[in-house]
C-alpha cells in the first residue's frame, strides 16, 4: 500500500553518514517523493539532502523504480516488510545495494535486524558492506 509508505524511515547503513533518514511523501496514486538526508562524518556534520521520485512498477507495490536524476533510475525491491510497515528491507538487485529501514531510530528488536541480514544473505546480497548508522541525534 503506497499510502502506508508515506513516512520518515531511519536507515541502518549508509557510508560516512550519521542520523540518516529516507522520507517518503505521496505525490500521486502510485508515486512518492523521496527525500534522503544525512549528516556527513558526524552527528553534527553538514546536512546532505537528495530529492528524487519513486513509482510502483507492478501491482504489488513491492517493486519500485527510483530516480534522483532523470532519466536515470534504478529498481528497488522491497524483499521483507513488517505487516504494520514498522520496518522494511530493500535491495537494488543490479548493484547489490540494500537498506534496512525502520520507522524509529532504533529497530524494535535485534531479532528483526538479524532476520533482515539472513534474508539479504539468502538472496545472495554481500552484507560485508553493511554499516550501522549512528542515529544518536534522534534518540533522547
Amino acid at each position: 500500500d503506497v499510502y502506508k509508505r508515506q513516512a520518515t524511515n531511519y536507515e541502518k547503513q549508509e557510508k560516512d553518514c550519521f542520523c540518516t533518514t529516507a522520507e517518503y511523501t505521496i505525490q500521486g496514486p502510485n508515486d512518492l517523493r523521496v527525500t534522503n538526508r544525512c549528516r556527513k562524518f558526524s552527528p553534527t556534520g553538514d546536512l546532505q539532502e537528495a530529492v528524487g521520485k519513486a513509482w510502483a512498477i507492478d501491482t504489488t507495490n513491492a517493486r519500485l523504480k527510483v530516480s534522483f536524476f532523470l532519466p536515470f533510475a534504478a529498481y528497488y525491491y522491497i524483499v521483507d516488510l513488517d505487516v504494520d510497515y514498522k520496518w522494511a528491507v530493500v535491495v537494488v538487485p543490479t548493484s547489490g545495494s540494500f537498506w534496512i529501514l525502520s520507522r524509529t531510530p532504533k529497530l524494535p528488536s535485534q531479532d528483526i535486524y538479524d532476520n533482515a541480514v539472513k534474508k539479504l544473505t539468502s538472496l545472495g546480497i554481500d552484507i560485508s558492506r553493511k554499516r550501522n548508522v549512528d542515529q544518536s541525534c534522534f534518540i533522547r
